[in-house]
């Protein structure tokens, strides 16, 4: 699932794998605890200023993180995170079935 998550940054990067080390600790782990930290490395590679971490993991579970360079940029993508985390919930945006995710 690594490679895949690796191919697909890289896909959407530009094709590096700059992105890797931040999204390995999202894929990999059987407990999804993404931190700020990770956001902040995603947001850093791809050269972004907000940035939005949807992770799924082989159960199906998810967690959602957000980061924005300052403070106003992050209270405005906490906003779009949380309406993601609450579509997921609520059955409005779809999400990977677990059989599908690995």
């Amino acid at each position: 699932m690594a490679e895949q998550t690796a191919q697909f940054a890289a896909a959407k990067t530009g094709g590096t794998n700059d992105i890797l080390p931040a999204l390995k600790d999202l894929t990999v782990s059987k407990k999804l605890k993404p931190t700020i930290a990770c956001a902040r490395a995603v947001a850093e590679a791809m050269n972004a200023r907000q940035v939005v971490v949807v992770a799924f993991d082989d159960a199906g579970q998810y967690a959602v993180v957000s980061y924005g360079v300052t403070k106003a940029e992050c209270r405005d993508v906490a906003r779009l995170c949380d309406a993601i985390a609450e579509g997921i919930v609520d059955g409005l945006l779809p999400a990977p079935e677990a059989q599908y995710v690995r």
